[in-house]
């Protein structure tokens, strides 16, 4: 039986991609991968098309590493064939779908491998349609996440073909007799940076290496110049579409274009240093400085970590994102494991395996095991940095060791910044790292075009005090009206300015996000300041917005809720972007995980409170504040008694402007909830109809007002009857009076008075009987509230106990991640000293 092998792909198409987990990030299997993640809050059904190297292959195996918490309920499998596109396939089939567990077993801390057997021949292209993720409370933005996909299968490839991105054209692939045939051509892209002499050069070392019959390298080397020559020919032609679009005054597409242009080019020169830097030399030096990131996952023939660097193929980035790599001979390439089940997340032993080092100059490389081990699930970012920033590490446990810079007195960037630490001042802070190749080219150009590239580096950097060190520098430059405020202006500079707030305040550090909320408020007021369209502003604060809005429920950190509840009322009073915006924002319904978190209902309970207090049914209306309480979060009901609380305290700032109205939502509380709910609406005030209020009336002694026994209706008769005896002796008189109240008579006044005396004594016993039956009653029904108060006095102390326990254990963790910075960076500061 033969074999089954690995199969290159390239990822060409995703429906969206969080900026820090690209779908490029499935192209490659190294100890840096991250995978792919969707975008927070995004629609379902998300989309990945994989492009197969060879478009002739048989796929016998499909295995699919998921992410540890943001896991898919199930993935579709679509392939294609007959197409040079997925959209152009002239055969398109869906073979079925995948099902994902939830996880929730492992407590989320481990990764599911899933493995089908496909049995699919000359596929060109694969569709996998993502579908909705599993709720749980470790995926708070409701996103999805594949690691790795890994293909296994016999390939019908032609030495030589070359698969690049889709709008390449296909003359781009075809192997030459000699090189290139557009080798140094008139292009634009050809004579700017002598990429068409760099090329020659390139050309004339494939051939003296063919010479010395170092047949593998010389075809490294032909497929590099291939690569190049198809990326320089692309930027040609997106700048001929791209002129074209502009004279038909298609702004929008010639904005599209050229930015594809320039991660064209850019892509370009990528791979043309790699060449260079890998092959200049002859061998003789150098390696890939980035061998985590551009180095391939497969082995070469040659056997791993022997030879030249960069032996098992050139790889670059196309226009679009993804990994390019030649494919162009056979080669033993290890594979996941080939059983279903699950892989170690965070708590796996198994670590990524390392190759030997390398022959001739070349350095290691990094290979695969005998099995796809997990990535770790934790990546360098995790700690307060925001990620993907600070080189290839962005947490604050690690910084770079960069040569400092030295600016003349006066000009430092971060000039005039007081520190926050023990620090004398500015000038003592650490270089920051050079910015990660991964980060978005656009945003880090943006930001380098209002601040500096010294002050996104420290923005991006892993070392909080750099990171809120520049959110100063940011807020004394916009209140100083100084440089970008200026020229070009505050309106042309906002769209970077509130990327870079966005970010901010998704730091996990307390102080910094404090600090990014200055530079909000800073933001916010410019704004107003010049005028900007309430829509415009809307759009590039939405963001920062429901960024707030969520960290509404980190209690562990009472200071950052503070303030960020303070900045959302505050953005409710702005006309910029104003209390109905606001108001929408509050009211939107919680998911089911959401409801199931009770500090999040309350912090949206509080800020829908506000909201009402402040504006009224102007930010949004009574009704749907109340039916907000009565959904998915179950105020009223909830077992949590701070949810309950702040249900009730909601519900009395409705009850001021809608008075009455509010109890049709109060039917489903029982009969004591409802009667305090409305003893507690009557003394509030209303601009509405009142509520009166439901005491109940309880006679403790003699019988309740409207008693009465029909059996003794003949007793009212005998006090009527009493003054046509007055004639009779005072015996009789005295019994028949005796008789009418509690039986005095007993018999006094012969016949009349025993008559009379029997029945008052009759009518006495019966009331004195209700009267003890009717006491029973209120004592056992007294008694039986007592026990209930009782009950839900103590239910209320555990779970004020349990939310007492869960806090102190949230500031102890605060307090320890505190420790362990303030510790990292006296290391840092002795490392530097001891240097």
């Amino acid at each position: 039986m033969t074999q089954l092998k690995k199969l290159a792909y390239a990822c060409v198409a995703c429906s969206s991609e969080e900026p820090d987990h690209p779908s490029r990030e499935l192209n490659s299997h190294t100890p840096t991968t991250k995978g792919w993640q969707s975008p927070r809050f995004c629609s379902f059904p998300q989309t990945l098309v994989l492009q197969m190297s060879d478009a002739a292959c048989d796929i016998s195996q499909l295995q699919i590493l998921s992410h540890q918490s943001k896991i898919p309920t199930k993935i579709e499998v679509i392939v294609g064939r007959g197409g040079s596109t997925f959209e152009t396939c002239s055969d398109t089939k869906r073979l079925g779908y995948i099902s994902l567990d939830s996880n929730s077993r492992s407590n989320y801390q481990a990764r599911e491998l899933k493995s089908v057997h496909l049995n699919v021949s000359k596929v060109g292209f694969l569709k996998l349609v993502v579908h909705r993720c599993h709720v749980n409370h470790l995926n708070a933005y409701n996103q999805v996440g594949i690691i790795a996909i890994n293909c296994l299968g016999n390939s019908n490839k032609i030495d030589g073909l070359v698969m690049t991105d889709n709008y390449h054209k296909q003359t781009h692939h075809a192997p030459g007799a000699g090189g290139p045939k557009k080798m140094g051509g008139e292009g634009k892209t050809f004579q700017e940076n002598g990429v068409g002499r760099r090329l020659k050069a390139l050309d004339s070392i494939k051939l003296s290496y063919a010479r010395e019959e170092d047949f593998d390298s010389a075809s490294d080397i032909k497929n590099c110049i291939v690569n190049v020559t198809g990326l320089a020919e692309a930027c040609d032609d997106l700048e001929e579409r791209m002129k074209r679009a502009a004279r038909d005054e298609d702004y929008a597409e010639a904005g599209r274009l050229k930015k594809q242009k320039e991660a064209c080019k850019l892509n370009m020169l990528e791979a043309l240093e790699d060449a260079e830097r890998n092959y200049g030399g002859k061998g003789g030096g150098g390696g890939w400085e980035d061998d985590a990131r551009y180095e391939s996952p497969v082995k070469s023939p040659r056997g791993p970590g022997v030879g030249r660097v960069g032996g098992g193929g050139s790889v670059h980035r196309t226009p679009k994102g993804a990994l390019v790599r030649d494919v162009f001979r056979e080669q033993k390439e290890d594979t996941f494991g080939a059983d279903d089940g699950v892989m170690g997340g965070e708590d796996s032993k198994d670590d990524w395996e390392a190759g030997g080092g390398g022959g001739g100059g070349g350095g290691g490389r990094i290979g695969m095991g005998k099995e796809m081990r997990s990535p770790p699930s934790s990546f360098p970012g995790d700690g307060g940095a925001y990620r993907g920033g600070g080189a290839d590490f962005g947490g604050d446990e690690y910084v770079e060791d960069v040569e400092k810079t030295v600016f003349p007195p006066g000009e430092h960037p971060l000039e005039g910044v007081t520190l926050m630490n023990d620090m004398k001042d500015y000038g003592d802070l650490p270089e920051p790292e050079a910015i990660s190749k991964g980060m978005d080219r656009t945003f880090v150009n943006s930001l380098e075009g209002i601040l500096g590239e010294y002050r996104v580096r420290c923005f991006l950097s892993g070392n909080w005090l750099l990171r809120d060190a520049v959110l100063t520098k940011t807020s004394m430059m916009i209140e100083q009206h100084t440089d970008f405020i200026q020229d070009p202006g505050f309106e042309a500079a906002a769209p970077a300015l509130c990327s870079m707030i966005t970010k901010a305040v998704e730091d996990r550090n307390p102080k910094v996000f404090l600090t990014s909320l200055i530079v909000v408020d800073d933001v916010l007021h410019e704004m107003e300041n010049c005028g900007m369209e309430v829509g415009k502003c809307v759009g590039l604060l939405e963001g920062v917005v429901r960024t707030l809005v969520q960290k509404l429920s980190d209690r562990a950190q009472p200071k950052a809720v503070e303030g960020a509840f303070s900045m959302l009322v505050n953005f409710a009073l702005s006309p910029s972007v104003g209390h109905v915006y606001m108001g929408n924002i509050a009211i939107r319904q919680l998911g089911e995980r959401e409801a199931k978190a009770p500090k999040t209902v309350v912090g949206r309970m509080e800020l829908l409170g506000k909201l009402v207090k402040e504006f009224g049914e102007e930010a949004v209306s009574g009704e749907k504040v109340l039916d907000f309480i009565t959904g998915p979060a179950n105020g009223y009901l909830n077992k949590s008694n701070e949810v309950r609380t702040a249900a009730k305290e909601l519900t009395k700032k409705v009850y001021l402007h809608l008075g009455a109205k509010v109890l049709p939502w109060l039917a489903g509380l029982s009969d004591r909830a409802k009667r305090e709910m409305k003893t507690d609406l009557s003394k509030c005030e209303t601009h509405g109809e009142a509520v009166e209020g439901e005491e109940r009336e309880v006679v403790k002694s003699g019988l309740p007002e409207d008693w009465k026994d029909p059996q003794y209706d003949h007793a009212p008769a005998v006090k009527k009857q009493a003054p046509a005896v007055k004639k009779e002796s005072p015996r009789t008189a005295g019994g028949g009076g005796a008789g009418r109240g509690r039986g005095r008579g007993r018999g006094r006044g012969g016949g009349g008075g025993a008559a009379g005396g029997a029945g008052g004594g009759n009518v006495g016993k019966m009331t004195e009987g209700a009267k003890k039956k009717e006491e029973k009653k209120v004592e056992s029904e007294e008694e039986e509230e007592e026990e209930e108060e009782e009950e839900e006095e103590e239910e209320e102390e555990e779970e004020e106990e349990e939310e007492e326990e869960e806090e102190e254990e949230e500031e102890e963790e605060e307090e320890e991640e505190e420790e362990e910075e303030e510790e990292e960076y006296s290391d840092d500061e002795e490392a530097k000293e001891g240097k």
